[in-house]
């Protein structure tokens, strides 16, 4: 027989008070991979902020969960801040009944309250993508329909979820916010599997800019400002070398000179045409000097 928030009330799992459900933090569960947050520094350090504030006697909204069949319940809301709870009772903090509601809603609407709930760090770009493509895949939910079960706009979803099918490399560069989720979309519908390599180009034009992070305005800069020619050049300089020092960078690691030939190799055809790739950008990029007539 399926587990019910009914049955845990009167098995004395779950106590009813006048200000809601309590359940003991061990009969709080987890279900695997359901939770797309990744384990970065800006969770950790979210994590540490929430420990802190309840460890001071802070107080946090429900928890929303629905029953387990094998006994307790699961998290479908709350996931940090059970894990928090777990950190202040391993520190010593008395934590008896954690504070529950009953999730109201299917299985796809579960999926999508991780993105819609108020109560949490907000998920980040490549997280979001995680969650947009299961509901989408798994579910077989239109971008329509996603769009009205996690808040956003048609046109979010439909760049969220060729985020999440682009390659590996374009992934990264938005995961570290080196590149905005509207550029790398832009270079992956405009330039599919060579996305990645037309990325470093944009890093190496924004760098020449002084900026630390590609945007739709460091590729496509305001068209009324025009620079010196000197300046542009400069600028063009300064990206070429990025690029240069990148090429130099990437060599270092997967290439090495034969004792034998003296010749430079790589340990595969793919590692030297991305080398040879950099190279040909970093060229294109000073053949963009302006010279005097």
């Amino acid at each position: 027989m399926a587990n019910s928030f009914k049955q845990m009330t009167k098995a004395g799992v779950i106590k009813r008070t006048d200000t809601g459900m309590f359940i003991s933090l061990s009969d709080i569960h987890v279900r695997e991979g359901f939770n797309k947050r990744e384990d970065d520094e800006r969770t950790r350090q979210a994590d540490d902020d929430l420990f802190n504030y309840l460890m001071n006697g802070g107080s946090v909204p429900p928890l929303e969960v629905i029953a387990r069949d094998e006994g307790g319940v699961w998290v479908v809301e709350g996931h940090r801040r059970r894990r928090c709870y777990a950190r202040c009772a391993e520190a010593g903090k008395p934590v008896d009944r954690i504070h529950i509601m009953p999730f109201n809603g299917n299985d796809v609407q579960r999926l999508a309250r991780i993105m819609t709930s108020n109560n949490q760090l907000p998920l980040s770009d490549m997280e979001q993508a995680a969650v947009i493509q299961e509901l989408h895949n798994a579910f077989n939910q239109t971008t329509s329909e996603i769009a009205k079960l996690v808040n956003k706009s048609v046109a979010t979803v439909e760049k969220l979820l060729l985020l999440s099918t682009a390659n590996h490399d374009v992934q990264q560069e938005v995961k570290s916010g080196a590149v905005s989720v509207d550029v790398a979309v832009d270079r992956v519908m405009e330039y599919g599997e060579q996305a990645g390599t037309v990325l470093q180009h944009d890093k190496a034009v924004a760098a020449a800019q002084g900026k630390t992070k590609v945007t739709r305005s460091s590729i496509a800069p305001d068209l009324s400002f025009m620079p010196t020619e000197s300046a542009f050049n400069d600028g063009v300089t300064a990206a070429a070398n990025w690029v240069d020092k990148q090429r130099e960078s990437y060599d270092n690691e997967h290439g090495r000179t034969d004792n034998d030939t003296g010749t430079f190799e790589f340990g595969n055809d793919a590692q030297r045409d991305y080398s040879e790739t950099l190279f040909d950008i970093a060229e294109g990029i000073r053949n963009s000097v302006r010279v005097n007539p």
